[in-house]
């Protein structure tokens, strides 16, 4: 997915240019850790604040927002030197939908 997304995978591909593909994915809630990673991989994050370092493990990640643990490893295997350009250009081409239906 995330070579597709940078355009990878087509024959033109330049590394300063944005050429990749709109990438869509259904069945977001029915994503599979293996081993004890449900309750031992925590998702960290800091409000800004003092004392703001907030942390959920995967279960929890998925009860609340399915689309946000295969929303953070993908755009995770795209960080780099080019935070801008998946923020600005990759991201909104990311569609994730935790049912099997999408607009």
């Amino acid at each position: 997915v995330a070579a597709i997304l940078r355009g990878k995978h087509k024959p033109t591909f330049k590394l300063n240019k944005d050429m990749g593909d709109t990438v869509v994915i259904v069945n977001a809630d029915k994503v599979n850790f293996t081993g004890k990673k449900w309750k031992d991989k925590l998702y960290r994050w800091h409000t800004g604040y003092p004392g703001g370092l907030k942390e959920r493990p995967a279960q929890a990640m998925l009860e609340r927002n399915p689309t946000m643990i295969l929303r953070k490893a993908i755009l995770g295997m795209l960080m780099g030197r080019q935070k801008k350009l998946i923020h600005g250009f990759i991201e909104p081409r990311l569609k994730i939908y935790a049912g099997s239906s999408h607009p």
